[in-house]
């Protein structure tokens, strides 16, 4: 469905896009996601959009499109609404290790590093073996002047691979 079927859907009074005849909305938003999923990973990124824009038409706090929406945007430049959609993300569900950890990298690409630390370590508390969270945040520290602390960090979390450069995580 596109905006412009939504627009007149949401005209006429209807909620979502259109049921699949014996779908019921959980298994339509289901299979909308997947799809979405196997977009982003062949590289659609156009068309993993809109399927997850489809899926907030029956839950407008769909976690896992909200997520993904939020790398897609982060992928295109779009860091503004990639900010937006991760924090509607975490509002939706703050104990996903890999949102925190994608939205810390939003917040280091604005320069707001104070944030980024923030985020980088709500994602390494909930998982305690985040290697990427700690070497990102120890990263976050060296920016920051905190040398001390940073070295800690990399102590700790350098024994394990480090992240791709610009690497989003997706949960």
């Amino acid at each position: 469905m596109n905006r412009k079927e939504r627009r007149a859907a949401q005209k006429q009074g209807k909620s979502g896009p259109p049921l699949a005849p014996g779908l019921s909305p959980t298994a339509m938003r289901t299979n909308l996601f997947a799809s979405a999923v196997a977009h982003f990973r062949a590289g659609q990124l156009e068309p993993a959009e809109r399927l997850c824009r489809d899926v907030l038409m029956f839950d407008r706090n769909h976690f896992d499109s909200l997520h993904l929406l939020g790398i897609i945007a982060t992928r295109t430049g779009r860091l503004d609404a990639a900010l937006e959609l991760l924090g509607r993300a975490i509002a939706a569900n703050d104990r996903s290790p890999e949102c925190h950890f994608n939205l810390a990298q939003v917040f280091r690409a604005l320069g707001r590093l104070d944030d980024a630390a923030e985020h980088l370590n709500r994602a390494s508390a909930l998982k305690r073996d985040y290697a990427a969270a700690h070497l990102a945040l120890a990263d976050v520290l060296t920016q920051q002047g905190r040398l001390d602390q940073a070295r800690a960090l990399r102590a700790h979390g350098g024994a394990r691979s480090p992240p791709r450069r610009g690497a989003l995580r997706a949960g």
